[in-house]
């Protein structure tokens, strides 16, 4: 990536950005009970870390 974004990566940062804590942290338990793609909600997780918010995984 040599430090430029893709469109994909400015997509993904918009939508991270939009979401409050409290939907994300919905979303997370959402993908998890739905077992949706493992790098789907790793990507949640990313931004649970990035925000410093702690979840029972």
């Amino acid at each position: 990536m040599c430090g430029r974004y893709h469109k994909g990566d400015q997509l993904k940062a918009t939508v991270m950005n939009i979401l409050s804590d409290k939907m994300l942290i919905e979303a997370f338990y959402q993908a998890k009970e739905l077992k949706l793609d493992k790098d789907f909600i790793r990507l949640i997780e990313d931004e649970l870390r990035k925000r410093s918010i702690m979840v029972d995984k």
